[in-house]
């Protein structure tokens, strides 16, 4: 008699209670747990993979008389309480803090960044050497591809975790001088009251520092990449967006390809946007003169 190809939610429910008590949270580690499974239920369920994310896990599957479907299989990560989480442990909040307060004069390695916390983590181990443990064991420290660092680790539930700590090079401008400039220069070249918002956001962008977002007239500076400008390269970008949200809520062309924003960037004396599209922009715009 042929066997109906089911989910085997029994067994993938005990793997479930498995992966949650013994913090099995690598595909490859509970393949070799699924392996002594195997031999002791019989089952006929064979994992290709997890994945882990945001208090949930999804683990793919298939069942061995037909492995040419995939049936995926979801479940809540056990919940941690706030004591036992390994952030609030090892203070890593704090690590960040006084990171990211401090400017480098020298380029700084992903080595330097994990021994830096590292050294961080290791007076609190005593707290509880189980999460303590469970930092070590799955610390990874790489660049994002702008250059930017993350740190990543694994909670007790086999969540991932990630610190995004700042490597700043120059001292931060703060938003009331970004605010304060805004209204003095749109005061100053346009007559008119400075009413855009401003926001630091902790994004990534790959070679942005600001952007405006005309549906909600806002200029939004990243936190990450502002480490890394000089004051003259911040308040360069911010005259910049301040041209598109002063041609914009006049009822102008704003885009950086426009001419008339080509035009207004060259008269308040900023820089373009350097994207391939605006170089073009450029050049036609010159030619047009």
């Amino acid at each position: 008699m042929t066997r109906e190809l089911t989910p085997n939610l029994e067994y993938l429910e005990k793997l479930s209670n498995i992966i949650q008590k013994d913090g099995l949270r690598d595909p490859w580690i509970i393949q070799d747990r699924l392996k002594q499974l195997n031999r002791q239920d019989d089952t006929d369920v064979v994992v290709f993979d997890s994945y882990n994310e945001k208090g949930k896990c999804i683990v793919y599957y298939g069942v061995k008389p037909d492995l040419s479907v995939i049936y995926a299989y979801e479940f809540k990560l056990g919940k941690v309480l706030k004591e036992y989480k390994i952030e609030n442990i090892l203070e890593l909040d704090k690590w960040k803090q006084n990171f990211d307060s401090v400017i480098r004069y020298s380029m700084i390695t992903l080595d330097d960044i994990k021994n830096d916390v590292l050294q961080w983590v290791e007076k609190y181990k005593t707290r509880q050497s189980r999460a303590y443990k469970q930092f070590i064991d799955t610390l990874k420290v790489y660049r994002h591809y702008t250059g930017q660092i993350i740190v990543y680790y694994k909670e007790m539930n086999g969540e991932n975790k990630k610190l995004k700590p700042i490597v700043r090079k120059y001292k931060s401008i703060s938003l009331d001088d970004l605010i304060e400039f805004g209204k003095k220069k749109s005061k100053e070249l346009w007559n008119r009251e400075f009413t855009c918002k401003v926001v630091f956001v902790k994004a990534y962008w790959n070679s942005q520092l600001g952007v405006y977002y005309p549906h909600k007239e806002t200029i939004a500076f990243s936190e990450y990449m502002c480490a890394t400008m000089t004051e003259d390269q911040i308040y360069d970008t911010m005259l910049h967006e301040m041209v598109h949200w002063h041609l914009h809520t006049s009822g102008r062309n704003y885009h950086d390809e426009d001419f008339e924003f080509i035009e207004e960037c060259l008269k308040v004396g900023c820089g373009l946007s350097q994207s391939n599209s605006a170089r073009k922009a450029y050049i036609q715009y010159q030619k047009s003169v």
